[in-house]
């Protein structure tokens, strides 16, 4: 899958559509990368996404700056 732009007003379920689509893709076996826009977004949505499964094998999350880094 390709990005895809998520839009919609505050609290219609964005995040949790997004962490949705995360989790179905790393049960499709495929590593799947999830870029916040800091470090505290990033331990949030690590926080939020380890609440619905304790374990997260194939998947990182990662703050843009982190991204820049690597690449």
């Amino acid at each position: 899958m390709g990005l895809e732009l998520i839009v919609g007003p505050a609290n219609a379920g964005k995040v949790a559509l997004l962490y949705s689509r995360f989790l179905a893709t790393l049960d499709e076996g495929r590593p799947t990368l999830l870029v916040v826009p800091g470090a505290a977004a990033r331990r949030r949505a690590e926080a939020d996404l380890l609440a619905r499964r304790p374990v997260l094998l194939g998947g990182r999350v990662l703050a843009f700056d982190e991204l820049v880094e690597e690449i």
